[in-house]
């Protein structure tokens, strides 16, 4: 609990970080029946700006979300188990040198062309880094070998907290 946050201040500023972001935006489901996009609300951090873009009842979800400011430099970051890119936030505020694109999980089939669509959009020449936390591990192995498959580079891959089966489930099995 904080006093005097007011229409201005920010989100993330007044300690709000992506978990609570996520459980504000479930709150906000269940007090008034209205599902806002989690980047949608990332990009909206003071209660003005929420409160604009509620009114405005337009929400869409983008499967991407740039977490701090454009650098030569891009890490690509796969969604955890929780399916929400925001979570790599810590990671984009301590790491200066490279533009953080966070994933959120996409539901559709052809889920890894459209990674990599988006991905030669943001950085159509040089080699890609990526990063993949947790249950992220296999999405980020498996947009690794479809990205190169189309001919481009990947040059590292991070993972963290990863683990990985003999017998993998597919990408949209759950893992246990």
């Amino acid at each position: 609990e904080k006093k005097d946050i007011g229409l201005e201040n920010n989100f993330f500023v007044c300690g709000g970080n992506s978990l609570s972001l996520i459980m504000m935006a479930s709150r906000i489901h269940k007090e008034f029946g209205i599902e806002i996009p989690i980047t949608q609300l990332y990009h909206s951090p003071t209660i003005k700006e929420m409160a604009r873009l509620i009114a405005s009842g337009k929400f869409s979800e983008s499967p991407v979300v740039l977490l701090n400011a454009v650098r030569p430099k891009k890490i690509f970051c796969f969604p955890p188990q929780i399916a929400y890119g925001v979570y790599y936030q810590d990671h984009a505020n301590a790491i200066n040198d490279y533009s953080f694109y966070a994933f959120s999980f996409i539901e559709n089939e052809d889920r890894l062309t459209q990674y990599v669509d988006i991905i030669e959009k943001l950085q159509p020449v040089g080699p890609c880094i990526f990063f993949g936390f947790s249950a992220a591990g296999r999405l980020t192995f498996e947009v690794t070998k479809a990205l190169e498959k189309r001919g481009h580079e990947v040059s590292d891959i991070i993972f963290f907290d990863c683990f990985f089966s003999e017998n993998p489930a597919k990408l949209n099995e759950p893992i246990m």
